[in-house]
């Protein structure tokens, strides 16, 4: 339990890392693999002395996996203008264009009755399951418990979309944060995957 601190402080370090570009210019590919890395050193002590390798190697690799799944759609938490169709569509396996919001894309039939907001907090929410689910869905068959992987997706579907609201009502200047904005939103997921970590090994 003492180690949890630090892992939250190096999952938050991690983060910001990320979000920030680039701070060494390695690189994206280069820099997703130091934040996956990172991630898989923090499992490595929340599990000690309980090792579990495969495991371990596979929570780096789904971490890898998992910060390409697009969220900037959906981080303004209702502060945008223009509407996720309008937003420009990504380009996957070099040709093949799907909409930025697709992980959002089960709200296609109703979304247009909701509000800027409520899009916002449940499309992040879509992202927060899915990213949940290719980092601890697989642990089922590598030795964790089904409460454990269950709680762990639960966690990371709720604490996305919270982390991106509360940041946008948060009002201070720390580090690199602006006051009441999307930079505090990725302060606080370095948080939540880390006690999602603890949750999934520790249960």
């Amino acid at each position: 339990m003492i180690v949890l601190p630090f892992i939250i402080a190096l999952f938050v370090f991690a983060y910001h890392y990320e979000r920030n570009g680039n701070p060494e210019a390695i690189g994206n590919t280069l820099e997703r693999v130091l934040l996956a890395i990172t991630f898989g050193i923090g499992a490595a002590f929340l599990s000690f002395p309980d090792l579990r390798f495969h495991a371990l190697i596979w929570l780096t690799i789904g971490s890898l996996l998992e910060i390409y799944i697009p969220h900037a759609f959906a981080q303004n938490m209702g502060n945008r203008t223009q509407t996720w169709d309008a937003m420009p569509r990504i380009t996957v396996f070099g040709s093949v264009t799907i909409p930025k919001w697709w992980p959002a894309i089960w709200m296609s039939s109703f979304k247009d009755k909701l509000g800027f907001s409520t899009q916002d907090f449940l499309g992040m929410g879509s992202v927060g399951l899915i990213r949940g689910l290719i980092v601890f869905a697989p642990t089922l068959f590598l030795g964790y418990s089904i409460v454990g992987v269950l709680s762990a997706t639960v966690l990371t579907t709720i604490w996305q979309p919270l982390s991106y609201w509360i940041g946008y009502r948060t009002p201070f200047t720390i580090w690199t944060n602006t006051p009441n904005s999307s930079t505090w939103g990725e302060f606080f997921i370095g948080i939540g995957w880390a006690l999602a970590f603890a949750t999934l090994i520790w249960l």
